[in-house]
């Protein structure tokens, strides 16, 4: 409606139905895969290295090959596409970007890169894996491998806005959209419990950089807490386009609060919920909630980022205080519109935990 040109490359994972396909989502062109997940490039080929983990998902992912939603699409069409996905993800988001610019339009433009990268299955082209000889774990290897062609890929768009001249006036937000999968054996998340799928900081606090460097100052930090559904109102504050007013808004511009003409946090609280898991953040202190099992685990995140020490015992009253501003929140959301897919059971600090995924 703002009369931006708009594309999706890369992963959706946001349904497979013709009403959820992001060509009838908004995007005005689309390339890549509607599943979560598709092979990078064809295994058979000697130029890949791939590693296979004995997980039973894993196991469908390797199945599913490029076929269903797996399959690759551009424009609404499946293609074969013989380009590492990496690779053909970046060309891509470079061919829009230039298209815009120099196509005469000179036309205001929104991409969303969904890079798969370092998604399972774990595939990389061998000139990537010849570059970390000094890894004895293949597994690891390779994940280090994807990691590099990444960073080279973004490095590769970088360099487009660059040349096209346009990089002071770009916003960029490049993020995570979990912690490290801990369950590959290949990464872990240093003093951070738990990982992805989980409710630990593990699987929450994930890596935000945003850049535009005609706005905001070179090597700029902010250390509260925000999160990902903050890109919402900051790219639309950011454009100067409204915000919605018939909904309500989670999300919080951040652009004030990195360039400090904003003070203190944008969220008085943070809070999540997957199936029967709640958690909240708030003054530093985190709220953990099992209903099944009618468990709960507080944690002063201040003085123990590990979450390694239950305090609920030592302090009850902030325990039950959390847990009903959680369970008001929780009353607020509107049903799933979708099943969850399964429970995932993780270890930590010698204790088993079970989280909806």
């Amino acid at each position: 409606q703002a009369d931006y040109a708009t594309a999706l490359t890369g992963k959706w994972h946001l349904g497979y139905g013709d009403e959820q396909h992001p060509l009838n989502r908004g995007f005005d062109e689309f390339y890549g895969f509607l599943e979560a997940f598709s092979y990078f490039a064809d295994p058979r080929d000697e130029n890949i290295v791939s590693h296979r983990h004995d997980l039973f998902w894993e196991n469908h992912i390797w199945n599913k090959k490029r076929k269903g939603p797996s399959a690759i699409q551009k424009k609404g069409v499946e293609i074969v596409e013989n380009r590492h996905l990496t690779d053909a993800i970046t060309a891509e988001s470079i061919d829009f970007i230039k298209r815009q610019i120099q196509g005469g339009e000179d036309k205001p433009f929104f991409l969303l890169a969904t890079y798969n990268a370092p998604h399972t299955p774990f595939q990389e082209l061998r000139e990537y894996y010849d570059q970390f000889p000094h890894i004895q774990d293949e597994n690891r290897r390779i994940y280090a491998a994807m990691i590099r062609h990444l960073d080279d890929g973004v490095g590769e768009l970088l360099s487009c806005l660059d040349e096209l001249g346009i990089r002071d006036n770009t916003l960029i937000l490049f993020a995570s959209d979990n912690g490290g999968a801990s369950y590959t054996l290949a990464t872990e998340n240093g003093e951070l419990a738990g990982g992805k799928l989980s409710q630990f900081e593990g699987g929450l606090e994930v890596p935000f950089l945003i850049s535009w460097p005609g706005r905001i100052s070179p090597g700029s930090r902010f250390e509260e807490p925000v999160t990902l559904i903050d890109m919402y109102s900051t790219v639309l504050q950011a454009a100067e386009i409204p915000l919605p007013e018939n909904r309500i808004l989670d999300s919080v511009d951040l652009l004030p609060y990195v360039n400090k003409t904003a003070q203190g946090s944008p969220h008085d609280v943070l809070f999540w919920k997957s199936g029967f898991n709640l958690s909240l953040r708030r003054d530093g202190w985190k709220l953990m909630y099992n209903s099944d099992k009618g468990e709960f685990q507080l944690y002063n995140l201040m003085l123990d980022r590990g979450e390694s020490t239950d305090l609920s015992g030592e302090y009850p009253e902030r325990a039950r205080a959390l847990l009903q501003e959680a369970l008001e929140l929780e009353s607020q959301c509107l049903p799933p519109l979708w099943p969850r897919v399964m429970d995932f059971e993780i270890e930590v600090n010698g204790k088993t935990y079970l989280f909806a995924t």
